[in-house]
Formats: structure tokens, C-alpha cells, sequence
């Protein structure tokens, strides 16, 4: 008797293509290259459910004790993906980040002579993110692309209800990746996964 496929996690390609079968498109084979409208604005979608939900920092996006390094010129560029910084005061420092630097309001200067400790929230690509989050960021996705294209979020695909079963696998998932009691509710769970930093939240 043949084995059955082993289930891998949702590539970028096939959620475009649950997004392009829900007003009844054609699947496409590839992402790259000049693409129909129709893929690119799904594509556009895909990636803005992608931002909203990792923008509030969860286990899987969050980095702590994230080292900031000078240049040669002592500059700090901030990354393009770092989404919120929580920065570490010390050692006569006080960091903000204003544009794509980090400003020292102690010494009133952009110029650092070591490295600078950052709790971070980062925007990772769709194929970083584990599956359940994949999965919530899909049925947003799909909800508003049929919106967008065809004027309604109700099809045979996904429902409010299907959106909110999603968030609940997502926040599950987050929970037991994040080592939470069991008798930890969710609102909880959020606050202790939070670990306080040193200086105010940008974002």
C-alpha cells in the first residue's frame, strides 16, 4: 500500500492560488516575472495580511538582546524588517530611533562607539512563518481579495468564522510556542511573553 504525502506548510505560491481560485481564476505556476493583474493584486493582499498580523510582535517574530551595530562611522542603521525596537538603556546612553538611525539623546549625536541591545519585532517573509500563522494570514488575505475583486467576503472558501477559527489555531500555536501554562489565558499569555525593555517603543 503506498504512503500518503507527509502535509508540509503552505508555500507563498499555493496561498496565491487558493486567493486566485476563490473568484474562480486559474492557478499560475510562478510568482516571478511580469504577472496578470489579478496575481499581482492577490500577491499585494497576501503581503499586507502578511504585516498586519506579525505587526504586534509575537513568539515567532520576536528577538531579544538583538545587537545594533555601528559602522565605520559609528552610524546605526536600523533594518528595513525590524517592525518595533524596545531599546536597552545604558552604559551613558540613551537610543531613540528617529528615521533609520538610532539618535543618542544624551550625547544629542547619531554616532555610537559600541554595539546597542535591542528588544525587536521583525516582518518575515511569508515562508518564515509557521503554519498556522500562514494559514490566518491566508484566510485575511482571501477575505478581502474576493473584496477587492468581486465585491464580497462570502464564497464557498472562507467565512468570519473561518477567520476566526484561524486566529484561535494561530494563538494556540503561539501559546504552546511560547511555553505558556495551560491555565494561562490567551489576554495573559500576551502580557508574560512581553519581556520589559529598556527605552519606549517605536514603530
Amino acid at each position: 500500500m503506498s504512503e500518503l504525502p507527509v502535509p508540509v506548510p503552505t508555500t507563498e505560491l499555493e496561498a496565491v492560488n487558493s486567493m486566485l481560485l476563490s473568484i474562480s481564476e486559474a492557478p499560475v505556476n510562478t510568482l516571478s516575472g511580469a504577472l496578470p493583474m489579478d496575481v499581482a493584486i492577490a500577491k499585494k493582499y497576501l503581503s499586507e495580511a502578511n504585516l498586519q498580523v506579525q505587526t504586534p510582535g509575537w513568539d515567532f517574530n520576536s528577538e531579544y538582546n538583538f545587537p545594533l551595530t555601528p559602522d565605520i562611522d559609528g552610524h546605526i542603521a536600523v533594518p528595513n524588517n525590524v517592525l518595533s525596537a524596545d531599546l536597552k538603556r545604558g552604559s551613558g546612553i540613551d537610543p531613540v530611533v528617529r528615521g533609520a538611525r538610532l539618535y543618542d539623546k544624551r550625547s544629542r549625536s547619531y554616532t555610537f562607539s559600541s554595539v546597542v541591545l535591542a528588544d525587536v519585532i521583525l516582518a518575515l517573509p511569508f515562508m518564515e512563518l509557521p503554519q498556522a500563522a500562514r494559514w490566518y494570514v491566508l484566510v485575511i488575505a482571501v477575505r478581502r481579495f474576493q473584496q477587492k475583486i468581486i465585491g464580497s467576503t462570502t464564497s464557498d472558501m472562507f467565512d468570519k468564522d473561518d477567520e476566526r477559527s484561524a486566529r484561535a489555531a494561530f494563538e494556540n500555536a503561539e501559546a504552546r510556542s511560547a511555553d505558556f501554562s495551560i491555565f494561562d489565558t490567551y489576554s495573559v499569555a500576551d502580557v508574560l511573553r512581553r519581556r520589559p525593555g529598556g527605552g519606549g517603543v517605536i514603530s
